[in-house]
């Protein structure tokens, strides 16, 4: 190991947060076999200066490690881990919005109380990890074999704002937008007058673009209610909150152990193995975050009472502990544990022959799930409360792949691969806030995967080009929605989605001159649903299934990435350690996440054929810019500093993702029936503008080490103090991670050993030569 190194990291930004500061310590090994590291971070933006207002960010991190080296053959480490994080959250919107307040960076979390900014939905979160780790290499070093015990715990809260029995608080709801009053409202009934008032009133009106929370606080302190159970018993007087930040809780137990080995019996083959377990408990309940100046919160189920008024029963929350009083900090609403666990076992084989590398590997993974209830609740007494049936999956995977060097310079390379992966927990059970049932027949998901590669590696030219193609089938996905022809919150369960994905890869990096590069990419890809899922539709407040049919998906784009990217950049390599860069970035063919409601039979026969079409986002055009530049302070202390500019050109019109509402807007027929009518508008996020970050580090090693860092040079093997002695001052390698060309990959090659041959002239002149072999082959710099 090296010496004992300081580090200090300050860094400036305009994106999420707007300081970070950092140090880290590492002791490396001492002369008695212990070693030390630590690490603390900070991050901090009040939101005032983020791109997107009320982004504030507020996060410490911290590492603590040790290890000690019990002998020739065996270590032992200890690490803890934790990163708590307190940060404001941005939401999508339609276009609508963005057109109304002007800007496509509105967030309509936000709202002003007492002249502040205030987010309604905040993530706060703390899971520290503690890891214990041993370490085993024979003296040979063809064995090795590691074993790790972690345990992580913790809370993981997000908020969200809560009302009963009062209007919609959020300003970007959709009675409140003048496209209520056209072409939302019934064709019959459209109003052009009261669509121009909303308008005005989104432009003048701050109270109507953000959330009004004084005026949540005034509702609240005027709702003086006197609560009484069906016999009449008085349970509490006082203001009643009818708004209030609800906190949701997935805070996660859990304990993991690993064991790896690796053999090498011959030179010529390496086996990998080992075993894995993992034991997951994640809690998830609402708690009561903050009442909004009211005094309690009555905790029944809203939507049982309003559909079974005349049975008290049925909208209790929990039988055992029925109409609860309950106040901050309390749980209330939903309470079950997502209980989880997996064991696998796995190896992998590697064969190294002369111009051949293969490998094959196989691996076995058993998972069970199953739901842990704490609550008995009205509506399903029978199956909410302690624990439900297991739900087991027994899954296999193989994989190969080899690489072939043609002469050194080109390979050919190929993977394939067959896995089964089991759902998770939220896309197995239908609405585990409610109750324990699970979807008909689980399946775990089927994935093959195959891609094939051509890579050069020339002292001019690197690059590589990929084809690929995915298939995966028996995927399922749930998701949950309050739906307007039912009037109920609803639960929609797809299963037995098959998708494709096919395409091409390819990127190269030039070195035209000893100080200029430049690299290009690009991505070409086909991402589409193979099939027509089935899907199920339950409602919370039943355990009937409500509707059951199939979605029209087969030959659709999947959504999450753009189809079609590619790069351009060039990167100017200093002689005084410094490098600056350009980069042109283009993404076309990017799709929005589709609603299954609108493409099932109901949809399709009732909705007009343009809302059946995915809707493409538009193709974009970015350039970036990067500058870095390193030097030496004093013997052992270094200065690095960092600049990154993105999106130079502004362009603030660039989507970069967005789904389409689960909800449709619907209409009284003539028969007195609801009919579809169409689809809520699509949400949507945009790229930042210009950004930048701004990342300076002061890294230095105490005199006493400072040797120990590299005695030798990395290429030719020679004495630093060889190196000193031939006419030029030299003090370390330094290793550059801006130069593209790697050690690694290029070795000590006889072709480099010849660029480290002594130049005929004069001492300044081999020095010269020297360096340059080091900075332009093989990405280390030496010191001038």
């Amino acid at each position: 190991m090296f010496g004992a190194q300081h580090r200090l990291i300050y860094s400036n930004s305009n994106r999420t947060y707007s300081n970070r500061f950092a140090y880290t310590y590492a002791s490396g090994e001492r002369k008695d076999g212990w070693s030390f590291a630590a690490s603390v971070a900070r991050r901090i933006g009040n939101g005032q200066y983020s791109y997107v207002r009320g982004q504030y960010y507020d996060a410490w991190s911290y590492f603590l490690g040790v290890e000690k080296k019990l002998d020739e053959m065996n270590s032992l480490s200890l690490i803890a881990l934790g990163a708590p994080t307190r940060r404001g959250v941005a939401s999508a919107t339609t276009q609508e919005v963005y057109d109304l307040v002007g800007s496509n960076f509105y967030n309509p979390n936000i709202g002003r109380q007492g002249g502040k900014w205030r987010n309604a939905r905040e993530r706060r979160n703390h899971e520290p990890i503690v890891q214990l780790s041993h370490y085993f290499s024979n003296l040979e070093k063809t064995l090795n074999i590691n074993t790790t015990f972690s345990y992580r715990f913790g809370k993981n809260a997000y908020s969200s704002l809560n009302w009963y029995n009062a209007p919609d608080p959020r300003a970007d709801y959709y009675r409140y937008l003048p496209s209520y009053f056209t072409r939302m409202a019934d064709p019959n009934s459209q109003d052009g007058d009261a669509a121009a008032i909303y308008e005005e009133l989104w432009k003048s009106d701050p109270n109507v673009r953000y959330i009004n929370w004084d005026r949540l606080y005034e509702v609240n302190r005027g709702n003086l209610t006197t609560v009484k159970d069906a016999s009449g018993r008085t349970l509490a007087t006082g203001r009643k909150a009818l708004y209030m930040i609800e906190d949701r809780h997935t805070d996660q137990r859990e304990f993991a152990w690993a064991t790896s080995a690796n053999w090498l019996p011959k030179s010529w083959l390496e086996i990998t193995g080992g075993a894995n377990f993992r034991h997951n408990r994640t809690a998830n309940y609402a708690e009561v975050g903050d009442l909004l100046g009211a005094d309690f919160v009555y905790d029944i189920d809203k939507f049982a009472e309003r559909d079974f008024g005349g049975d008290a029963t049925k909208s209790q929350v929990d039988l055992l502990h029925p109409d609860r009083i309950v106040q901050k900090g309390d749980r209330f609403s939903y309470d079950y544990t997502a209980q989880s666990y997996r064991y696998q076992m796995w190896a992998n084989a590697t064969y190294h022959l002369t111009r051949l590398d293969a490998y094959t590997g196989i691996s076995y993974t058993h998972t069970g799930m199953q739901r842990e209830g704490h609550q008995k609740r009205g509506l399903f007494p029978d199956n909410s409360y302690g624990l439900s049936d297991r739900v087991k999956f027994n899954d296999l995977g193989v994989k190969a792949g080899a690489t072939y060097e043609l002469n050194g310079h080109h390979y050919l390379q190929t993977n394939v691969a067959y896995l089964e992966q089991a759902p998770t927990f939220q896309n197995l059970f239908i609405s585990p806030r409610t109750r324990d049932s699970y979807i008909e027949d689980p399946k775990s998901e089927k994935i093959f995967s195959a891609e094939a590669s051509y890579l050069v590696r020339l002292p001019w030219l690197r690059g590589r080009v990929t084809a690929f193609y995915t298939h995966i089938a028996d995927h399922t996905r749930s998701m949950s929605f309050y739906d307007d022809s039912r009037a109920s919150f609803s639960n929609y369960i797809i299963t037995g989605i098959a998708t494709r994905h096919l395409g091409a890869e390819a990127g190269f990096e030039v070195k035209i001159s000893p100080t200029l590069t430049a690299n290009a990419a690009l991505a070409l890809g086909q991402y589409q649903y193979a099939n027509n899922p089935s899907y199920i539709q339950s409602i919370d407040n039943s355990n009937e299934i409500v509707d059951r049919d199939r979605i029209y998906w087969k030959g659709l784009n999947m959504s999450g990435t753009p189809q079609t990217a590619a790069t351009l950049g060039l990167t100017y390599y200093s002689p005084w350690y410094a490098n600056f860069g350009i980069n042109a970035n283009y993404f076309g063919r990017n799709f929005v996440s589709m609603s299954p409601v609108i493409r099932t039979d109901r949809g399709r026969t009732s909705l007009d054929y343009n809302y059946i079409l995915p809707e493409q986002l538009r193709d974009g055009f970015t350039v970036d810019l990067f500058a870095s530049y390193s030097w030496r302070i004093t013997y052992g202390t270094y200065l690095r500093v960092n600049l990154s500019v993105s999106n130079v050109l502004n362009n603030r019109s660039l989507p970069n993702g967005g789904y389409e509402q689960l909800r449709i807007r619907t209409i009284r027929a003539t028969d007195g029936t609801q009919q579809l009518y169409r689809p809520f508008d699509t949400k949507l996020s945009y790229v930042y503008g210009t950004t930048f970050f701004f990342n300076t580090t002061l890294q230095f090693y105490p005199p006493y080490t400072h040797r120990s860092y590299e005695s030798s040079c990395y290429i030719c093997t020679h004495p630093l103090d060889t190196h000193r002695d031939r006419g030029y001052e030299l003090h370390e390698v330094q290793r550059s991670r801006s130069s593209p060309y790697r050690p690694e990959e290029y070795g000590r090659a006889p072709s480099a050993h010849a660029h480290h041959q002594p130049a005929q002239g004069t001492l300044q002149a081999w020095g010269y030569a020297h360096r340059q072999a080091h900075r332009h082959l093989c990405g280390h710099r030496l010191g001038r």
